[in-house]
């Protein structure tokens, strides 16, 4: 390479010996995501050693970029690159067009938005006393800014069982123990959990034969277990400490959302817009910016063909602020509305409606 760049002819140009002012050199990855980490952090003990050293309680403001986000997955791989979505080009419509699925580790990305604003302690103890190497937990609370609206006190609990890209048969069993929860009143729990089998879209996809332009019957089955599965609302029991049971195989996620009832319902879901998919289906999309609660059990998603009379399309509650609308009678132009239930049931005020007219 290094010599056509300095001998060759610039197949755009015709010069020759074209100058190179910089070559940058990629190191890819080797399967695993842990070497990848600690490869990073060496690299930022080695520049910012000495400020380490010289003042040990320095804050670093070091991030992470993972799952290549700006990527888009491309055929015959359309889950198994490192995405946050699965795209397939769908090429046997005129004219053709794309269809997005949301792979688990977006929805993990969704559940970490019910962690609240301030960490607080969790350990993960065997049986035996000991810290287990798979097992790990994130815990977190949030306390309202405002009294008597629509947001509460809330706690919630990550719980996964991961080790790096590795699948296991083994099962651990946890018990889950949250304390300190008698100062709060009317509390209630939900638990969202997520394994290779519960919300596994590309297993789905797998069972279907993998076709390469999957039906809208197809997507729509594959888009009902984008999902993690749901249980709840429960009554938190009297007393100090909510404590549950749960088998976690690797890999898989459990959180656990424990909400007090604050005075109001949820607040008026806004920002109804839409993207075109192809003809009979359409993105609907929203913004939970005002709704000031996470304790939602679902948005409900409302269409109407003359503004009289709506009905509910979204059938299976969902906290993700979008949902694509493929129905049989591929009947999509209307009045779309969207609003928050509560995990008491209380349900919001509508958005304002607006209308979808055609497929762009």
């Amino acid at each position: 390479m290094l010599q056509h760049c300095y001998n060759g002819t610039n197949f755009f140009t015709g010069e020759t010996t074209v100058r190179i002012d910089y070559i940058a050199l990629h190191k890819k990855g080797g399967g695993y995501s842990l070497p990848i980490l600690q490869q990073e952090i060496q690299t930022v003990i080695k520049q910012h050693q000495d400020l380490l050293l010289g003042n040990p309680n320095s804050t670093i403001n070091y991030t992470l970029l993972s799952n290549d986000n700006a990527f888009l997955s491309y055929h015959p791989h359309p889950f198994t690159q490192r995405t946050l979505t699965a795209r397939f080009q769908v090429n046997n419509t005129h004219p053709p067009h794309v269809q997005l699925i949301r792979k688990p580790v977006l929805t993990v990305m969704g559940l970490l938005a019910l962690l609240g604003d301030t960490q607080v302690l969790a350990q993960v103890l065997t049986s035996g006393g000991e810290h287990s190497d798979t097992l790990g937990v994130l815990a977190s609370s949030h306390r309202p800014a405002v009294l008597g609206g629509s947001d509460s006190w809330q706690t919630a609990v990550l719980v996964y069982n991961s080790d790096d890209n590795s699948t296991s048969n083994h099962t651990d069993e946890v018990t889950v123990s949250l304390k300190g929860l008698a100062e709060q009143k009317g509390l209630v729990y939900v638990t969202y959990y997520m394994d290779n089998n519960v919300t596994n879209p590309y297993q789905l996809w797998q069972s279907m034969g993998g076709p390469d332009y999957p039906t809208a019957e197809q997507f729509r089955n594959i888009r009902n277990v984008e999902d993690p599965r749901v249980d709840g609302p429960f009554k938190v029991p009297a007393g100090d400490t909510l404590t549950l049971k749960a088998k976690l195989p690797v890999p898989s996620i459990l959180l656990v959302h424990i909400c007090a009832q604050p005075r109001a319902g949820p607040d008026q879901v806004n920002g109804v817009r839409f993207t075109g998919i192809t003809e009979g289906q359409v993105l609907i999309l929203w913004s939970d910016h005002c709704v000031d609660s996470k304790c939602i059990k679902t948005f409900e998603v409302e269409f109407s063909t003359d503004k009289k009379k709506f009905r509910r399309i979204n059938v299976k509650d969902t906290i993700f602020t979008s949902y694509v609308y493929s129905p049989v009678d591929q009947e999509v132009r209307g009045l779309y509305r969207v609003r928050a239930v509560d995990y008491w049931g209380r349900p919001g005020p509508y958005s304002l409606p607006e209308r979808f007219t055609k497929t762009e």
